[in-house]
Order: structure tokens, then C-alpha cells, then sequence
């Protein structure tokens, strides 16, 4: 959902709200044992199409992040969650943590991308959901892997400085968004390898790839990421 600028300026025009009442019916049209607790959006860049996710999803998922913004840029994260589990506080004493990137490459710095972290959950066993919009790239894969790794390592302090760095409280942490790292066996460049597997980032020295980790039957070793 581009902001109305964006839109122009690609020759585009504004769907952002169709495209919010589309996505708003396909969740809708699941059957509520199959519906997601949490939904964590990327791009809501559009006002209008803003309105139209908080009008439509509010019901189901009254507990919302509206929009992660410290107006500092031309545009805000477009980072947007709704969840059915209400937020625990979090150890620091706020509802939600947020964060924005220090380092940021080409037309990515008109707009204010970083994170955000909330919790959810029984208050015997929370999980830490950690989400985010990392630097794109525009030629090829790994363009600007470089600054993509310094804002990984960005999350990870902040994490840490959340949570402590003892093993048990990352347990139940969950990362998602649009990493921009392409992880499936159709990739060209080794970044998510470097990334991952080879703790190019300090954030993943804590965690696991959830797809490769759990996605597929014991002892299958098949790639079964589609690279979506």
C-alpha cells in the first residue's frame, strides 16, 4: 500500500484501499479455528488504506499497533499489528518497545523503517513477538546486505537490552516481517547463509530459521521454503 505519492510517481493509481477490503476478505473468509493470532503487516504506507484494515480487523483483533512513526522522515515505518491476545507489559514498563534504523540505504530513507516489539500470551510462558521492515534491495539480492546486517544487530541490542541475554528468557522470542534475505534454495547470493548459519548478525546467534527448523517431517531435510 504506497503512500499517494508513490503511487503517482510509478504511474500507479491508489488501490490501497481495494487492496485493504481484499486482504481484510481473505482473512475474514478463513474459519476462525485457522485464523492467525497476531498479524503483522508491512507497507501499510496508504491512510486510506490504514482506515480501512483498522475498520474491518479491529473486531476480531482489538488489540492493535497502529502505526510505529516518529515523524522525522517523509514517511512512517508502514509497520502496522493486530492481534485477538491482548499485550502483556513489557519488562521495561511500556505496552510496546519501538525502534528505527540508524542506518538505512537509497530511497529507503524517505521512509522511517525499524521495529517493534509487544508481548503476548499466557502469563506463565509469553512470547516476545519482534517485528520489522529491513532494507530493501533494487539490483540485485544481497544489495545493501551490509546495512540489512547492522539493522538486524540493531534489534538484537535492543532485545537484549529488553529481555537480558539468558538463554531462557529468548525462548519464546518469534521474529517476522519482511527481512528482505531470501533464505530458499532458489537464492543467488549467500547472504541468509552468512546471515543465519554463519552468525553474519549477532540477532541470529539467538534464533532459528522457524521454516527450516520446523517446517517438514523428522528427519526430512527436503527445502520445502517456497521462497515467497
Amino acid at each position: 500500500m504506497l503512500p499517494w505519492l508513490g503511487s503517482t510517481v510509478t504511474g500507479q493509481t491508489n488501490d490501497a484501499p481495494e487492496r485493504a477490503h481484499g486482504v481484510a476478505d481473505a482473512i475474514e473468509s478463513l474459519a476462525p479455528a485457522e485464523r492467525p493470532h497476531v498479524i503483522a503487516f508491512n507497507e501499510v504506507f496508504d491512510e486510506d488504506g490504514r482506515d480501512v484494515l483498522l475498520s474491518r480487523l479491529s473486531g476480531s483483533y482489538p488489540h492493535i499497533v497502529k502505526k510505529i512513526d516518529d515523524g522525522g522522515v517523509l514517511e512512517d515505518s508502514g509497520l502496522m499489528l493486530f492481534s485477538s491476545l491482548g499485550f502483556h507489559t513489557l519488562p521495561n514498563g511500556e505496552v510496546i518497545q519501538t525502534g528505527f534504523f540508524t542506518d538505512s540505504a537509497g530511497t529507503d530513507a524517505m521512509s522511517n523503517k525499524g521495529f517493534g516489539i509487544v508481548q503476548i500470551g499466557a502469563p506463565a510462558e509469553v512470547t516476545t513477538l519482534v517485528f520489522t521492515h529491513a532494507q530493501a534491495a533494487y539490483t540485485v539480492e544481497d544489495e545493501h546486505r551490509d546495512v540489512r546486517a547492522k539493522q538486524f544487530d540493531q534489534i538484537r541490542e535492543a532485545v537484549d537490552n529488553l529481555l537480558g541475554s539468558n538463554q531462557p528468557a529468548w525462548q519464546n522470542v518469534i521474529f517476522v516481517g519482511d527481512l528482505n534475505v531470501r533464505g530458499d534454495s532458489g537464492s543467488t547470493s549467500d547472504e541468509w547463509t552468512t546471515l543465519v548459519e554463519q552468525g553474519g548478525s549477532r540477532l541470529f546467534e539467538r534464533l532459528d530459521d522457524g521454516w527450516r527448523t520446523y517446517m517438514h517431517p523428522p528427519d526430512d531435510l527436503t527445502d520445502y521454503d517456497p521462497g515467497h
